[in-house]
């Protein structure tokens, strides 16, 4: 990551059983959380069936989360729901974002901005905007 503002102007975006994280289709919103998953495998159809995948969902690199979300079976629950469709492209991001769309519906965007800062971004799209963060810089 890399930081050059405060970041408590993104913890003040903090909501109450939320986790607030940034679209990973932003800012074409062209893909869905079905690209998370490998789509030629047999376990593919099953986890579709039993789960909306053509919704939007976030990036786990940078999370804002209300602790009040995880209970003493999150961590059991995400194993069990990895194990069960081991067919994620991208690590735990699929799996997570999956738990927090699905099955927990806790998900909510961060902002892109307030009145001074872009908040996040996986990299600096704007060359202009004073940014809090951001993941990579091309």
């Amino acid at each position: 990551m890399i930081i050059l503002n405060d970041i408590e102007n993104i913890i003040n975006e903090k909501e109450q059983d939320k986790i607030i994280a940034h679209s990973d289709a932003f800012d074409k919103y062209e893909i869905l959380l079905n690209c998370q998953f490998d789509e030629t495998n047999e376990l593919f159809n099953l986890l579709n069936n039993k789960y909306n995948l053509n919704i939007d969902y976030f990036q786990t690199g940078m999370m804002l989360i209300d602790t009040n979300i995880i209970s003493n079976n999150t961590k059991k629950n995400l194993i069990e729901l990895a194990e069960e469709f081991p067919i994620s492209k991208t690590n735990e991001q699929g799996i997570i974002a999956l738990y927090y769309t699905n099955i927990e519906n806790k998900y909510k965007p961060i902002r892109i901005s307030n009145d001074k800062y872009n908040l996040y971004d996986f990299c600096r799209r704007n060359k202009t905007a004073e940014y809090i963060m951001f993941k990579y810089n091309f």
